[in-house]
């Protein structure tokens, strides 16, 4: 079967973390095609160094794609951003049209939510279609927008979800729905190497209390609640941040994220006179990371798709995160993490409580620890997912 995936982003986020499952294990059997940005090149380089990448086509298509970037994190619907997108998808409607003729797929495979007007091109009417919505409902479903996008998904022949919140919250009456949960790529992954190995390779101590915040220079993540709560706590707690460092954030088109990164680069300056913000830049294998801490924080500011916490469980490792609604299927308050609260100066507090409560407590991260890995093995394991999305598969493609 001829598969053609269009993907949306050029950085190497969740959603592309779980293209690139997808293809591998999609490409062993079918003709897989893949459209994706040509800037930034992260995503493009994960998927031209993704094992066998022979088996697969790669199709560039610029910097940016037409997309309605509302969504829980995404742009606001009276922003700039929001506006561009929006009038790209007009801009491009006929590229696309033609695209998809051309490369003559049997199924075509949308990556995320904000491409969901893709459902209304008469390319994709005529064939078999997914929509991965990987992205958490913004606002309330009574919303327009809400309306107008769930009335796009309608068209596809299947929409996947990564939970099951997601799915009943957005209630689709015409298409197949599914849950198909991410998974841990454990062949690209290695939970066997030493603390003392992966803190000499990364530059850190191994002695002190190490803290894994995944999400980089970002305020969608929490990096400044990250980076406020380490520091409330004893000098031996240290923050390990990897992701986008300040130069990479510092040459980025958006000025909110360019003030964002210049404001708490000077506070780190001021405030962490002990070296403990330590910021490793982006990682394509996180195994050292995971290896080299402790715990691992996650302090979203709004609601969505948390790879890393997962991720923490195939390491053993426990997870401090945002208390939403969406999380609670993967995180259990005290059972195997912590859930904290919303509020940026509360949770600094709550997040610093946990965090001291943990390194006085090992015993409590090893239980915990092993409560997220047998998480990990229930709800994101290799096979599992990968039999939700073959099942997913047939019964789309014989509707």
């Amino acid at each position: 079967m001829k598969i053609l995936f269009i993907h949306h982003s050029g950085l190497v986020g969740g959603a592309g973390v779980s293209l690139s499952n997808l293809i591998r294990e999609t490409a062993k059997e079918h003709d897989i095609s893949v459209c994706l940005p040509t800037e930034p090149s992260d995503m493009l380089c994960l998927l031209q160094n993704c094992g066998r990448n022979k088996d697969f086509t790669i199709k560039t298509y610029g910097r940016r794609i037409g997309a309605l970037t509302w969504y829980s994190g995404g742009n606001d619907w009276l922003s700039l951003s929001f506006f561009y997108r929006l009038v790209l998808i007009l801009w491009q409607w006929r590229y696309w049209n033609k695209l998809i003729e051309e490369f003559n797929p049997d199924l075509v495979i949308c990556n995320s939510k904000i491409l969901c007007w893709m459902g209304m091109l008469p390319s994709m009417i005529k064939r078999k279609s997914l929509c991965f919505v990987r992205e958490t409902m913004k606002g309330k479903p009574s919303y327009f927008i809400n309306r107008l996008m769930k009335l796009f998904l309608e068209n596809f022949t299947g929409v996947a979800f990564i939970s099951k919140y997601d799915k009943n919250k957005e209630k689709l009456q015409k298409a197949k729905t599914f849950v198909i949960p991410n998974y841990v790529d454990v062949t690209r992954l290695d939970d066997k190497i030493e603390r003392e190995i992966a803190c000499n390779q990364l530059g850190v101590p191994s002695k002190t209390f190490n803290v894994l915040y995944a999400g980089g220079i970002f305020p969608l993540k929490g990096f400044d609640v990250a980076v406020q709560s380490v520091l409330k706590c004893p000098s031996n707690v240290h923050l390990l941040v990897a992701g986008m460092t300040y130069e990479d954030a510092l040459t980025v088109k958006s000025a909110s994220l360019r003030e964002y990164a210049q404001k708490w680069h000077d506070y780190i300056g001021q405030h962490d006179n002990d070296g403990r913000i330590h910021i490793l830049g982006k990682q394509l294998n996180m195994s050292v990371c995971y290896a080299a801490c402790n715990v691992l924080l996650f302090p979203m500011q709004e609601p969505h798709q948390a790879r890393p916490a997962f991720e923490a469980g195939y390491f053993s490792k426990p997870v401090i995160i945002t208390n939403f609604d969406c999380i609670h299927d993967d995180v259990k308050d005290g059972v195997n993490g912590y859930l904290v609260p919303v509020e940026p100066e509360e949770g600094v507090n709550v997040i610093a409580e946990k965090i001291q409560s943990l390194q006085l407590h090992p015993e409590n991260v090893i239980r915990m620890g092993q409560k997220n890995n047998e998480c990990y093995q229930r709800n994101h394991c290799y096979e599992s997912s990968l039999k939700a999305f073959n099942n997913c598969l047939e019964e789309i493609t014989t509707k």
